[in-house]
C-alpha cells in the first residue's frame, strides 16, 4: 500500500514523523529470533488502532474483523522478506501462551525501532512524502498543542499496488 502525505501547516517545533524500515529490521534479526518468529502470526484489527477508535460499524465494515499475517512475511509485489509487526496492541498467535506472543512482539518492536532503522522527518509546509506502508512503520511525534495558533495539518492519501 502506497501512502502519500502532504504537509499544509506545521508546528514551529516537534510534530516530526518517524519511519522504520521493516526490511532492514528483518535482515538483521538474530537466528534465535528468526526461528521463534517463524512460528508466529500477528492478528491485527482496525478496532485496536488508535486512529480508528472513533469509527462506527459502517467504517469498520470496510475492513476484515481480523487480518492474520505471518511475522516473517514477504512483500506481495517483489517477494522481498520483511518483518510484519505494527503496533504493540496487536496479538501474536502460534506460541505457547499469549504472554509469550506479547514478549516476542515487544522484542521485535524494540529491535525494529532501534536507531539503526529509523528516519525522522521534520516537516515544512509543502513537503510531500511517499512510502510503502506494507514495509514501513510510521508514527507522529508530540508537539505543543497548548496554543490555538499551533497547527499540524497533514493530508494523507493511500493507494493499493496493482
Amino acid at each position: 500500500m502506497l501512502s502519500i502525505v502532504h504537509a499544509q501547516q506545521v508546528p514551529p517545533r516537534g510534530g516530526e514523523t518517524g519511519f522504520v524500515d521493516m526490511r532492514a529490521a528483518r535482515a538483521t534479526l538474530s537466528a534465535p529470533l528468526l526461528k521463534r518468529a517463524a512460528k508466529a502470526a500477528i492478528h491485527a484489527s482496525v478496532r485496536e488502532i488508535k486512529d480508528f477508535r472513533g469509527g462506527d460499524e459502517e467504517d469498520f465494515a470496510m475492513f476484515p474483523k481480523v487480518a492474520v499475517h505471518p511475522l516473517l512475511a514477504n512483500h506481495y509485489v517483489d517477494s522481498g522478506p520483511l518483518l510484519y509487526v505494527g503496533s504493540p496492541h496487536m496479538k501474536v498467535h502460534g506460541l505457547e501462551t499469549p504472554e509469550a506472543g506479547k514478549r516476542l512482539l515487544d522484542m521485535l518492536l524494540a529491535h525494529a525501532t532501534s536507531p539503526a532503522f529509523q528516519y525522522f522527518h521534520a516537516w515544512e509546509a509543502g513537503d510531500v512524502l511517499v512510502w510503502d506502508n506494507t514495509q514501513t512503520l510510521h508514527h507522529s511525534m508530540p508537539y505543543d498543542r497548548s496554543s490555538p495558533d499551533v497547527v499540524r495539518e497533514l493530508y494523507r492519501t493511500q493507494a493499493r499496488f496493482a
